[in-house]
């Protein structure tokens, strides 16, 4: 299955990772209110923090977010 938003891979990801959500502001280094904001508003991680999350997703083995070149 590959997941399309970003947003929705994050709270797949959160889902099945049991991760929380402090926990996941920690692995990519923003804090916990601009995750909750960007969720849920029209805005968007910046390109530092979308590789981040890329990494994070790598680290995890969560293939199903990223495209065939490793990307989001």
């Amino acid at each position: 299955m590959f997941v399309g938003d970003i947003k929705e891979k994050l709270l797949i990801f959160k889902a099945r990772t049991g991760l929380t959500q402090n926990e996941i502001c920690e692995e990519i280094g923003i804090t916990p209110q601009r995750f909750s904001t960007v969720l849920n508003s029209e805005k968007s991680f910046s390109v530092k923090t979308e590789e981040e999350i890329r990494l994070m997703f790598l680290r995890y083995n969560f293939m199903e977010a990223l495209d065939f070149k490793g990307g989001l």
